[in-house]
């Protein structure tokens, strides 16, 4: 969190309130305090739906930075047509059921 966020956001006591104009290198912002909620865990039920999202996207990204470093390294690969294909019509991997 940018400082300047963070300082005005976590001196705000009263729900309701508004901070004052705060600029910082992403422009200009004004806050509402809603509240503070307890820190605490939540149960793995209610974010393993997320967390699966989380390291799907994070494994996808992995793996698309590595075959590119691949292709950059190899400007001679040919696109395999129906390898694409393969991959269009794969089934989706969804969670594992309780």
């Amino acid at each position: 969190m940018v400082k300047e966020f963070e300082t005005a956001a976590f001196a705000m006591t009263t729900p309701g309130q508004f901070s004052d104009v705060i600029r910082t290198q992403f422009g200009y912002h004004i806050i509402r305090y809603e509240g503070r909620s307890p820190a605490g865990i939540r149960p793995y039920d209610e974010v393993k739906a997320g967390l699966y999202e989380k390291f799907r996207k994070k494994a996808l990204s992995d793996r698309t930075t590595e075959l590119m470093a691949q292709v950059r390294q190899n400007p001679t690969l040919k696109r395999d047509e129906k390898a694409i294909e393969a991959l269009r019509t794969a089934p989706v991997m969804t969670p594992a059921a309780k």
